[in-house]
């Protein structure tokens, strides 16, 4: 499911100046990059947005390519879980502004808690691991959303689906 998001929030969150040469570098690397979870699940609940909130993005390059992209483009990176994919970026002189950013990955080995994963550039199988609905939906940055769930219905209603077999997780959490 992909529908266009033409909302304030989303346009200011595309504008973010941190996410926006993340995506423009990666993507002149050949890969793709969405913004992806809580974020997504805060805009489309009508959320207040903070000056600092905690951005993930998710991309189709290994964390190792988009380290050495994004340390040549001036950005300061941290490899903060190199193992399931995820760096963290910061501009080089600004900690409170970051984004997380992941490479897509599927679960080869899992004991529901705990992951051993693949990398991948199949949106949908990362989706499948995701917690919740509301969390598998990605913005793109031409403000297309892919919802392969269709968690922008629970967003709207306020309920939590499991987007695979993540049930006993969500019994963990209430």
């Amino acid at each position: 499911m992909s529908t266009n998001t033409p909302t304030e929030q989303v346009h200011d969150l595309l504008a973010r100046s941190l996410g926006r040469k993340i995506h423009d570098c990666l993507s002149a690397e050949g890969g793709t990059v969405m913004i992806v979870g809580g974020i997504i699940r805060d805009v489309l609940s009508g959320r207040t947005i903070p000056d600092y909130p905690d951005i993930d993005m998710a991309m189709t390059l290994p964390p190792d390519r988009a380290m050495s992209v994004l340390k040549k483009a001036g950005l300061r990176v941290v490899p903060t879980g190199l193992d399931h994919g995820t760096i963290t970026v910061f501009e080089k002189n600004n900690d409170a502004e970051k984004v997380e950013l992941t490479t897509l990955r599927v679960d080869v080995n899992t004991d529901g808690r705990h992951a051993d994963v693949a990398f991948t550039e199949d949106w949908y199988g990362d989706a499948e691991r995701r917690d919740f609905t509301i969390n598998a939906i990605y913005l793109g940055y031409d403000g297309t959303l892919y919802d392969p769930f269709h968690g922008q219905e629970c967003c709207v209603a306020l309920c939590l689906r499991s987007s695979s077999f993540k049930v006993v997780a969500a019994r963990r959490t209430s």
